[in-house]
């Protein structure tokens, strides 16, 4: 059975809308392909935490329960999650490319030893099988990709690719905690958290962005 994961994006232990994205698409590609989707959180996730995906139609929500998780920092998650993989397997790991991930999505690539698929903006299907789309150049051309034929295949989307609004919802996943050992803290220690004085909205966590021009 091919499995699909999910890396949900928390931070101040709120999971961001885009996450919500990315678990349409995976349940989309699970319905096309039979496979399963598991969204994975990183950090001891509250039940706060996993409200906005507790009644979304997923094969399980699986917590990575350990404190250097959270805030996020690369190394550490980058150890945790290659763990989890190499008891579980996955097929697939969707991730999301923002500036948080960028570094993160290629070292996880390497230390699973594939080659990621970053910054995709559309996905196309043929015969079962996603061909991912992206603009190169500042968006003067477009390149098709297809991920390599055996996993395990990571792939980062730009937030907006899918609509959180067509998740499907109706089911209560089951939480699966597993904490990972002896994960690196890496050469950077997290002191506090020190939110940006806000002088306007913070787009990443809208619900809804409605862009109006000429």
């Amino acid at each position: 059975m091919t499995n699909l994961w999910i890396l949900a994006d928390v931070r101040a232990g709120k999971m961001l809308p885009a996450t919500l994205e990315l678990v349409a698409f995976a349940q989309r590609m699970a319905e096309k392909t039979g496979a399963h989707a598991h969204l994975v959180v990183p950090g001891p996730a509250a039940e706060e935490t996993l409200a906005p995906v507790r009644d979304a139609a997923l094969a399980r929500i699986l917590v990575l329960d350990h404190p250097d998780l959270q805030p996020f920092r690369p190394t550490p998650l980058v150890d945790a999650l290659a763990q989890a993989a190499g008891t579980e397997a996955p097929d697939w790991i969707f991730v999301l490319h923002t500036h948080k991930y960028y570094d993160f999505t290629a070292r996880l690539a390497a230390r699973l030893g594939c080659e990621p698929v970053t910054g995709v903006t559309r996905v196309a299907w043929e015969e079962n099988e996603p061909v991912f789309l992206k603009e190169v150049f500042y968006g003067k051309y477009i390149v098709r990709l297809r991920a390599p034929a055996a996993g395990p295949r990571v792939v980062s989307f730009q937030p907006g690719t899918f609509a959180a609004e067509e998740i499907r919802r109706g089911d209560t996943p089951p939480v699966e905690r597993v904490r990972p050992e002896s994960i690196r803290t890496g050469q950077r220690r997290h002191l506090r958290l020190v939110q940006p004085e806000r002088k306007g909205v913070d787009l990443t966590t809208a619900d809804v962005i409605v862009a109006v021009g000429r």
